[in-house]
């Protein structure tokens, strides 16, 4: 990660998305019984976009509070993928978090912390500190893209499974080599949570059972019954696709197949709202990669600068 880290360093840009990306302060290292543990200084951040969900307890949050994360995650994309030839690969609402305008509330953490010191308790070598609870001021700033574990560069395509579970693109599923498009496809799928599950409670994904070979089938059906079937030149690329689809693109696997769609689940926007809402998402979930829009491009949706 610290390559990455680096890599990202590196580049010399005044553009707007390096500060939706969490950089690195410095490294050093710990000797311990394995050989060296590599650790990495960032910037003291807020809360995830996974967590603000759960803290919401069911209450519907207002979209006009989900277009500037989106925005805000747009501008980095197009940084990482334009400027910096990166592919995250891990776009999921844990690794969005919230920056903090004023660094007081460490400052009080650290104050309280050393007044009043958390339990402890010695294992061995270790220390094991109980943790304190930070309070998180409600004028964050702006969101941060975290965790580049996982992220790829230095090459046009890349092969193997990446990716939450749920948020896969069929590139992934179907065993087709891919580039940031997979990226932009996770981006639909962060606005299904942002919009649909905190706004409606739902996920556009949701199959995720026992096993991987469960699971994949019912992922698939998902994608038909949302997008249509895909189309048979995406399947012919795919070292996958005749474990799921016949010679004439049918779906094989003995799972059912839900009558509906995107407009279909979209049930609480309305009239011209839910019209633009639709043609950003739909710009963003479809089967061809090639076809969905680059985040450069989704920036200027109507929708989102619907402020």
């Amino acid at each position: 990660m610290k390559k990455r880290f680096h890599h990202l360093r590196t580049i010399k840009t005044d553009h707007p998305g390096v500060t939706g990306i969490r950089s690195l302060r410095v490294s050093f290292q710990l000797p311990g019984k394995r050989g060296p543990h590599e650790c990495l200084i960032h910037d003291a951040l807020g809360l995830t976009l996974g967590e603000i969900r759960e803290m919401s307890d069911g209450e519907k949050v207002s979209i006009d509070l989900q277009r500037p994360f989106t925005k805000c995650l747009l501008y980095a994309l197009d940084f990482l993928h334009t400027e910096a030839h990166v592919v995250h690969t891990d776009i999921q609402e844990g690794n969005i978090m919230i920056a903090v305008k004023e660094d007081i509330i460490f400052k009080t953490f650290e104050q309280e912390e050393m007044e009043e010191p958390r339990l402890r308790k010695v294992d061995g070598e270790r220390i094991i500190y109980a943790s304190r609870a930070l309070d998180i001021p409600d004028d964050a700033s702006h969101n941060v893209l975290c965790d580049f574990g996982d992220a790829q560069f230095g090459a046009e395509t890349y092969e193997g499974e990446v990716m939450p579970y749920l948020y896969r693109a069929p590139e992934i599923v179907l065993g087709i080599p891919w580039n940031e498009k997979i990226d932009i496809w996770a981006v639909g799928m962060m606005v299904s949570v942002m919009v649909w599950d905190l706004y409606e409670g739902k996920h556009m994904f949701k199959e995720r059972l026992p096993s991987r070979m469960e699971s994949v089938p019912a992922h698939i059906a998902r994608m038909i019954a949302l997008l249509g079937p895909p189309p048979k030149e995406l399947l012919k690329r795919g070292q996958f696709s005749d474990m799921f689809f016949d010679e004439d693109g049918d779906f094989t696997r003995d799972v059912k197949v839900e009558e509906t769609s995107l407009e279909d689940e979209e049930e609480n926007l309305q009239g011209e709202e839910k019209r633009k809402f639709l043609t950003f998402s739909s710009g963003m979930v479809r089967w061809m990669p090639e076809e969905r829009k680059t985040a450069k491009e989704l920036i200027d949706d109507p929708w989102l600068n619907n402020l």
